[in-house]
């Protein structure tokens, strides 16, 4: 065994040292794919009360697909109290308390406010969803909604029949003021900067009320473990500070659908930035990948696991699902390329190619208990001299001292 290779692996147990895995060892997983063997799956996210969560391990997370910010009255990838909520406003205002459900003022009149996604507007802005799908933003610093949230609606509803180890999945974890807005008198959509007091007053103080209700449901509910569905946010700097409060992050899928463009790179680009800090801090995250089912499968497969390789942190599950079904693709698809590579052994590491400024136009390296795997988005070919110090072979076998990788792929050298 060469040197390189025993200081590798020291520094590899130094790492587990510090950051040891404290979840279920079972690190595949599926957000809405369905897994080929459950006894082999850690994680699943799915509808609530779905038949799979009582088939998987008793250790496994079973992350109940649900909101946070904003509800509707019956959508059927929930199961929110709606009358419940209701009923609790109605009590508190009747005592000269605040409403709970979100408004803003538009053209002289206070309007509900509602989840822009959800009412699947037309070209004219009018909403085509069933009314019962229209989700209504709600104050996140309302003590009785979070005691609500917590008991009625995930003890008493979503984590049902009783189970170990319910997670809830929050979905449509994008953080703006603009992602709402209110219908007006010919019942046409509008967006609004703002919502009327009590609530939320801009896009800063809609970030300190989501802080302000993971921290509160901490305090009265430790039980509860939540995983939100990573979308964007208004100040991307307060990441760290208003994810701190969740447990774990679910990504719908880290290659980006191996797109070219600029803005798909940049989301590689900001996935990878956001784990350089979750995965120390301990957090749980699902990084799903679409794979297609075609003749380029093997290699995307690939490219993918190496994306998650470099992304992992000791609480993360990969989630590989073919992207025209809803089949999750197998553990033994990729397991040869998991074997030999073994886990990560330090930090990732990415950097742009010379003559390319454009921030997500990048090479991403980490080093593994056996190897360095290796994910190329720099728009380019490149052309990678290996370390000095070690002896590798490619995946075929063969010796060598430089790697070829094409743009949006990924490979590995293992230590011989």
């Amino acid at each position: 065994m060469s040197i390189l290779r025993i200081a590798l692996l020291l520094f590899f147990s130094a790492v587990l040292g510090v950051a040891q895995r404290s979840v279920t060892p079972l690190e595949y997983g599926q957000y809405y794919g369905f897994p080929p063997d459950l006894n082999d799956t850690g994680a699943l996210v799915l509808n609530p009360h779905h038949i799979y969560f009582m088939q998987l391990p008793a250790e496994s997370i079973k992350a109940v697909h649900g909101h946070l910010q904003h509800f509707a009255p019956g959508r059927p990838d929930d199961e929110f109290p709606y009358e419940e909520l209701q009923n609790l406003e109605a009590q508190q205002m009747a005592s000269g308390g605040p409403p709970i459900f979100v408004t803003a003022t538009y053209a002289g009149k206070r309007r509900p406010v509602y989840f822009s996604w959800h009412l699947e507007l037309d070209s004219s802005a009018h909403p085509t969803a069933d009314p019962k799908c229209w989700s209504r933003a709600v104050n996140l610093r309302d003590d009785g909604f979070i005691r609500l949230f917590a008991d009625a609606y995930c003890r008493k509803h979503m984590f049902q029949p009783l189970l170990q180890n319910y997670w809830l999945a929050a979905d449509n974890c994008s953080f703006w003021i603009g992602s709402y807005g209110v219908l007006d008198d010919q019942n046409v959509y509008h967006p609004v900067t703002q919502f009327d007091p009590p609530f939320a007053q801009n896009d800063e103080d809609f970030l300190d009320s989501i802080i302000y209700f993971l921290k509160r449901l901490k305090e009265i509910a430790p039980d509860i473990h939540l995983m939100g569905n990573e979308g964007s946010m208004s100040d991307e700097s307060r990441f760290a500070q208003v994810w701190s409060g969740f447990d774990g992050t679910i990504r719908e899928d880290i290659t980006a659908s191996f797109q070219p463009d600029a803005q798909s790179r940049r989301e590689v680009y900001l996935a990878y930035t956001r784990y350089q800090w979750e995965g120390p801090a301990g957090k749980v995250a699902l990084l799903r990948a679409l794979i297609p089912d075609d003749p380029t499968f093997q290699d995307k497969l690939r490219t993918a696991y190496a994306a998650y390789l470099i992304f992992r942190g000791p609480n993360f599950f990969f989630g590989p699902r073919y992207d025209s079904r809803t089949n999750g693709v197998p553990v033994s698809a990729y397991k040869q390329m998991q074997v030999d590579l073994g886990e990560p052994a330090g930090a990732a590491s990415d950097e742009l190619v010379a003559g390319d400024s454009r921030s997500g136009y990048r090479l991403y390296s980490r080093r593994t208990t056996h190897g360095i795997v290796y994910l190329n988005w720099s728009g380019k070919t490149v052309a990678i001299t290996l370390p000095e110090g070690g002896t590798y072979v490619d995946r075929n076998g063969n010796g060598v001292k430089t790697l070829s990788i094409p743009d949006l792929s990924g490979d590995y050298v293992l230590l011989k």
